[in-house]
């Protein structure tokens, strides 16, 4: 399944800390409205196919927010400890 085209998006640099905590973020409002307005609805619960459907989704929108956060605060303890090593390993300027 293609994804709509919207042209009025903006594009925004994706391989950057901002780029993965937009992406986090987006992870987890789309996991919140799963879980809170499609799993919670009576209809939904009432037939076992869009349950199972919506189960998957939900499931599958965990696992990306767990692999993005994984990956963002990975990459900022990287990021610090790499600071750190710099300040320790930096020649005394006196």
């Amino acid at each position: 399944m293609r994804r709509p085209h919207f042209a009025s998006r903006t594009r925004m640099p994706e391989k950057n800390d901002y780029g993965r905590h937009e992406a986090l973020d987006r992870a987890a409002l789309a996991l919140s409205f799963v879980g809170d307005w499609l799993l919670e609805k009576d209809v939904i619960k009432d037939n076992p196919s869009w349950h199972n459907l919506t189960e998957i989704a939900h499931t599958a929108l965990f696992e990306l927010y767990q692999s993005i956060g994984a990956v963002h605060l990975g990459t900022k303890a990287e990021q610090k400890r790499d600071s750190r090593a710099r300040r320790i390993n930096a020649p005394d300027l006196k």
